[in-house]
């Protein structure tokens, strides 16, 4: 059934609806950027994605596998990520490091703006970064509505970093940062306030952009009267 409507009523659906979508993202609390894939990679290539979450956790817990379960959730929310597995770069208690916990491949690191954080050859732990983490799993930037402080549990000083789940308190970083503060900015002594942790993915592979309609039309004309100049002729009567 085809319903046709007057060019007034069409404006004022178009009005509602783009209402109705921005009071749910106001609802929710999370805006509508776009993910904008790696710059610079070509089809087949490889690299890794960081992002700082939007929700927080707590920085009590010590071992990974509630903030590895805390980053895929957060991960979730966005359908537009690449469908990878992620890790929590955080340091616990019980021995785990960011590190290990989240391992640079070798592989260059993007975050979700397209832009390339670590330096070029050179690993995303190694100190600092060519740009700051910055954004979060929707593309929005950092800092978000807590802190511009992230739980990261690492640290090389014994006096002023702390392990997460450590009675001490928590090492944190500051994702806009792309200094050594970006993973070790200090400790904080109040870990059971909740704060926002980066999250690294697996190895993800640039995929070969899909043919635009246009073309896939073309393809479909000229397959026509490619099928109609193979059937046999026949004489007009």
């Amino acid at each position: 059934m085809y319903i046709h409507f007057r060019r007034g009523t069409q404006m004022r659906l178009t009005i509602v609806f783009a209402a109705a979508m921005c009071a749910l993202s106001l609802a929710s609390g999370r805006s509508l950027a776009a993910i904008i894939p790696p710059i610079g990679l070509a089809p087949g290539q490889q690299y890794q994605l960081i992002f700082v979450t939007y929700d927080s956790i707590a920085g009590t817990m010590g071992t990974e596998a509630p903030y590895n379960l805390f980053v895929n959730a957060e991960a979730a929310q966005n359908p537009d990520l690449p469908s990878t597995t992620w890790s929590s770069i955080t340091t616990t208690v019980d021995g785990v490091t960011a590190e290990s916990n989240a391992p640079w491949l070798g592989l260059p690191v993007y975050n979700t703006q397209g832009i390339q954080v670590n330096i070029e050859g050179q690993s995303l732990y190694s100190g600092t970064l060519a740009n700051p983490v910055l954004y979060d799993q929707f593309g929005n930037a950092y800092p978000g509505p807590d802190t511009e402080y992230a739980y990261t549990g690492y640290g090389n000083d014994p006096v002023n970093s702390a392990p997460l789940g450590s009675p001490a308190g928590a090492s944190d970083g500051i994702p806009s940062f792309t200094s050594t503060y970006w993973l070790d900015a200090g400790a904080i002594t109040t870990p059971e306030i909740p704060l926002p942790i980066m999250a690294l993915s697996g190895a993800i592979t640039v995929a070969a952009p899909e043919p635009d309609g246009l073309l896939l039309a073309g393809l479909a004309v000229a397959g026509f009267f490619a099928w109609r100049r193979s059937l046999p002729c026949r004489p007009c009567g």
